[in-house]
């Protein structure tokens, strides 16, 4: 008896330190996330303006809109400001889900994360691309209703990715001895704090070499470049810290 009241005792503590733990979860699988989310959207970029066509049938002149329209433009012009704002935006709601949506919604962590993406899907195209000149629902770019499904695409994509790193991220956290558990708790947290410098040092990084490197423009893959490199040296850099100390 005093053996099941022991192991049930060390069981509770551990949930409740990796509920304490969702900041740092948060962090890491909101930057995993927006990162795979940021992949996609420039392979479908490229999709896009390969099938994009303004001479031609509906659909094609839908994919052309798509590709090139006010808000694409000024996405490229300020391409270091949209990957830090996107960065931004990713964590804040990863951060959400981590505090709340995540221990109220039930079922797998990817289905978690698919559900709770429907809310920022929603704010995008409610708010977002109406504040950047898209109109509401993104109709005012002219690809009909491309810019719905789309978002609604890259929105799943990324939820999929939160809930699911978020949930590996949690259960590692309560396997093996107490000393496994302790260094796994002390890498993640490293992990974050890493993930979040090193991003914001590759971003400012990559936006001070790009006029070098690329001086006719187009520096925006330099800067984007330098935000995953920053972010995958400070994670595994944070990593280590984190388990040595």
């Amino acid at each position: 008896m005093a053996q099941d009241i022991g192991a049930e005792t060390t069981w509770q503590a551990r949930t409740d330190a990796r509920r304490g733990e969702w900041l740092r979860n948060g962090v890491v699988s909101g930057f995993t996330a927006t990162v795979g989310m940021t992949v996609v959207i420039a392979v479908a970029y490229g999709v896009t303006n390969a099938l994009g066509d303004a001479d031609g049938g509906q659909i094609a002149r839908w994919f052309a809109a798509l590709g090139d329209n006010p808000v694409t433009r000024r996405t490229a012009d300020a391409m270091a400001a949209a990957i830090g704002l996107n960065l931004l935006v990713g964590w804040v709601f990863a951060l959400v889900y981590a505090r709340w949506a995540e221990p109220a919604l039930g079922g797998p962590g990817w289905r978690k994360g698919m559900v709770f993406a429907l809310v920022p899907w929603l704010l995008s195209l409610a708010v977002g691309l109406p504040l950047a000149g898209g109109g509401l629902l993104g109709l005012g770019l002219g690809a009909g209703p491309l810019p719905i499904f789309g978002n609604l695409v890259l929105h799943l994509v990324y939820g999929g990715i939160l809930g699911a790193v978020y949930a590996q991220m949690a259960e590692d956290s309560l396997d093996g001895s107490e000393a496994d558990w302790a260094g796994a708790v002390g890498t993640g947290r490293g992990a974050a704090i890493g993930v979040a410098a090193g991003v914001l040092v590759g971003l400012l990084l990559g936006w001070l070499l790009a006029p070098q490197i690329q001086p006719d423009g187009g520096g925006g893959t330099i800067v984007l470049a330098g935000a995953l490199i920053g972010g995958a040296f400070g994670f595994a850099a944070g990593s280590f810290a984190g388990m040595a100390r």
